[in-house]
């Protein structure tokens, strides 16, 4: 068991000892666990391993997603010069780039390791940043762009992954098995980063749309060390399924369960395992994550068992992805290029509009109520403002306005209205008035209100 954890503050150099019955290994990299002795996964599982068939190998490798470098330019008033810079674009090549995201990625090949190798993986992206924008200084349309961001820390996605009391794989993601010790959801895509070419530092992605699935507490329990919680990137999940669980939402949540079970954990005098398996301190478990109420927190009717009532606070969300709860009309374009968006990807208008250019969000209401309606979109001064958005709900249609030019990744309310069950009511998206400005179709939300 772990008896200490011992800190260091990186400005100072004072180090510091915690002691404590428990801990939380939430380190990201898993240090704790490793540390302490504990098994480890790290890489891809071989297909047949777990059953998963979005693995793309018949044998396991130490292939992880890599870490990543987000840059920006701007344009100044003035022309700004730039050197050459022939030691970086021996890594760049002919690559001409004003900006970048999240796909300039370093460490996905199996014999490079994102924990030992971060140093170099980072001075290969800041390399190919250099290079990149070098090039594209000699360009005289950009004479006047400079740098703007350039960070030194790469975000990290996957390294070790620790063992716990039970490991989730893809198909309890894909098929929703219905945990009993379940303490939130996650509804990310299976978002899996792959290699592109020979660069070195550019990524592409394969995303496998999933249905709000249950996490495990038993997930977030160590196996070799009895008083060592997990949460966040070190999990214990296979490669796959923390394709779909590595984002903040579900990470966060993992946190607030564990958080709530070492609550009681000093309750009862127990350690960390010994409430999964005890039915009454899972339901007590349950309880004080306060299941429902949170957005993302598993909902009691997602339990066997259990159906939902009209006095509990309930979401229902469409996204754009949705088949099923979409109608598009008219020609819009998929993208993921902005990180501030509700799913894998939203929709966008390419800067048209016309009165047949709309897109209709559809969600199945459980029961008759008032319900607030909420939309999620990501802004910037090329959005439109003043979209228009029509609500159809029970006893009528009204249209609203918003304005997309205002900066968001949440969600945005626009107004509260009744809505019977079934799927009779609606929010529509329209373009007219709106021609050379781009409106985003996300996601809808509406939620019970009390």
């Amino acid at each position: 068991e772990v008896v200490a954890v011992d800190a260091r503050n990186i400005e100072t150099g004072a180090r510091r000892r915690f002691v404590a019955p428990l801990y939380c290994d939430a380190t990201g990299d898993g240090w704790i666990a490793y540390w302490a002795g504990a098994k480890y996964m790290l890489g891809r599982e071989a297909k047949d391993e777990y059953d998963e068939p979005q693995c793309g190998q018949d044998a396991a490798d130490t292939s992880t997603m890599g870490n990543s470098l987000l840059w920006t330019t701007k344009t100044l008033a003035m022309d700004c010069a730039f050197p050459d810079v022939p030691w970086a674009t021996k890594v760049s090549g002919k690559h001409a780039a004003l900006g970048g995201n999240w796909t300039w990625e370093a460490g996905l090949d199996p014999d490079e390791d994102t924990i030992d190798d971060a140093e170099m993986l980072r001075d290969r992206l800041l390399r190919a940043i250099y290079g990149a924008f070098s090039t594209a200084k000699k360009n005289p349309k950009n004479v006047r762009r400079a740098l703007d961001w350039v960070p030194y820390i790469a975000g990290k996605r996957e390294s070790r992954r620790i063992i716990g009391d039970y490991v989730v794989s893809e198909k309890d993601v894909t098929e929703r098995r219905q945990f009993e010790d379940a303490i939130g959801t996650s509804a990310w895509t299976i978002d899996l980063h792959w290699k592109k070419g020979d660069s070195g530092y550019i990524s592409s992605t394969t995303h496998v749309k999933v249905a709000p699935w249950n996490m495990p507490y038993r997930s977030l329990c160590c196996r070799d060390v009895p008083n060592l919680f997990l949460a966040g990137r070190c999990a214990s999940y296979t490669h796959v399924a923390f394709g779909s669980s590595r984002v903040m939402n579900a990470c966060g949540q993992q946190g607030v369960a564990v958080g709530y079970a070492a609550s009681l954990c000093k309750k009862h005098g127990c350690l960390p395992r010994a409430i999964h398996k005890d039915a009454a301190k899972t339901a007590e478990l349950q309880e004080r994550i306060n299941l429902g109420q949170a957005e993302h927190s598993m909902k009691p009717y997602d339990r066997p068992g259990t159906k939902p009532t009209e006095t509990e606070r309930l979401s229902v969300i469409v996204d754009n992805a949705d088949a099923k709860g979409v109608e598009i009309s008219g020609a819009w374009k998929a993208s993921d290029s902005n990180a501030d968006r509700y799913g894998a990807d939203y929709l966008h208008n390419a800067k048209a509009a016309s009165e047949d250019l709309w897109v209709r969000f559809t969600p199945e209401i459980p029961s008759n109520a008032v319900y607030s309606v909420s939309l999620f979109w990501n802004g910037d001064s090329s959005r439109a403002s003043a979209v228009p958005v029509e609500i159809v709900y029970d006893g009528g249609i009204v249209t609203n306005h918003v304005n997309m030019t205002k900066k968001s990744n949440t969600w945005n309310k626009i107004g509260e209205w009744p809505f019977a069950a079934g799927k009779t009511g609606s929010v529509r998206i329209l373009t007219v008035g709106k021609r050379g400005k781009t409106v985003i179709a996300d996601a809808v939300k509406w939620t019970l209100q009390k």
